[in-house]
């Protein structure tokens, strides 16, 4: 039994070494028949090759199991993977670096993006997907993702883009279209429609729904519980004519510099406000000193002695002013 838990447990440490999105082992028999599959992986059982390995059951995640002494497992992971387009270094492997859509009037455009997904762990979905596409010791699993996810995501955008304007989904607006905008971002409703049709089809070229989404936030729960459609999220989109390429590109510029125009007019708007607060503030605290010097004035014996006896034209120590003018000195009566 120690053997088999040592086994399940050295292969989900070498995928996490490894760093793939998918990693699948066949672990034989050491003689025990109690088997614990990792906590974020689902174990397919199979016969031994004398039963042309038929499947048997699956063990869900964490679940320790009694199996037949030939029976091999076959472990699944349950986290979220990835499946990235686009012409970047991040592109998944043996994935198409774009897909084509064609928008409204037409207009043929680039697409770059992100389907985030995981297995369906209800019942034995996950183990069904494997008896059926899933021999990835032939093929390997990103050809098999590229052969189902990559022809459905080419199929679905190709298709299913023709409700948006190029513009729309290039610079997430055009105030060309007269219709209200949408609270919700252009990008997020194309997302969105673009995973539910991908969901929809990929279920129908598999033969059923052997894949879910992350995002239930964005999505919603969708028609089947613990299941929600899969987001495609936009990284890109441009012409796929190089005038109209180029004329994007342009701009593209165009609004990063208006875009660094009005952050400068922001922030110079902010200066001035924060001058004509801070000239605010001073004045205030120049008036306060103003009436602060006037009270003190007024409660200063010495000056009001001083203003008393101005009123009868003596100065302050009770003599009469004298005028001082060129060849003479006079006393003022």
């Amino acid at each position: 039994m120690r053997r088999w838990i040592l086994a399940l447990g050295l292969v989900a440490a070498a995928c996490a070494a490894a760093g793939i999105y998918f990693a699948v082992t066949w672990i034989t028999a050491y003689g025990h028949r109690n088997v614990t599959v990792p906590g974020n992986a689902v174990g397919c059982v199979y016969g031994d090759a004398a039963s042309g390995h038929r499947f048997v059951r699956a063990i869900a995640p964490g679940e320790r199991a009694r199996i037949g002494n030939s029976d091999q497992v076959v472990v699944l992971p349950t986290g979220d993977q990835i499946f990235n387009v686009t012409t970047s270094a991040n592109r998944t492997e043996a994935a198409p670096s774009r897909v084509l859509a064609f928008t409204s009037g037409q207009t043929a455009v680039w697409v770059e993006g992100v389907l985030k997904f995981r297995f369906n762990t209800a019942g034995d979905r996950a183990c069904r997907w494997y008896s059926k596409y899933g021999q990835l010791q032939r093929t390997g699993w990103f050809r098999v993702l590229a052969e189902t996810h990559g022809d459905t995501l080419r199929q679905v955008v190709h298709d299913g883009s023709s409700a948006w304007t190029w513009q729309q989904l290039a610079y997430g607006s055009d105030p060309t279209l007269r219709r209200p905008a949408s609270a919700e971002p252009v990008s997020v409703g194309y997302g969105k429609h673009i995973g539910a049709l991908f969901t929809k089809y990929l279920a129908l070229n598999l033969g059923d729904q052997f894949f879910c989404g992350v995002q239930p936030g964005l999505t919603g729960a969708g028609p089947e519980q613990g299941c929600p459609p899969i987001y495609f999220q936009i990284l890109s989109v441009y012409p796929r004519d190089e005038s109209l390429a180029a004329e994007h590109d342009k701009l593209k510029r165009l609004d990063a510099q208006l875009t660094r125009q009005r952050q400068a007019a922001k922030l110079k708007a902010m200066n001035r406000s924060v001058a004509i607060a801070s000239a605010k503030a001073q004045r205030k605290v120049l008036l306060e000193q103003v009436v602060n010097t006037r009270l003190d004035a007024q409660n200063d014996l010495r000056v009001q002695k001083c203003l008393i006896l101005a009123r009868v034209g003596l100065d302050c120590d009770g003599h009469k002013q004298q005028i001082i003018i060129a060849g003479g000195t006079t006393t003022k009566h």
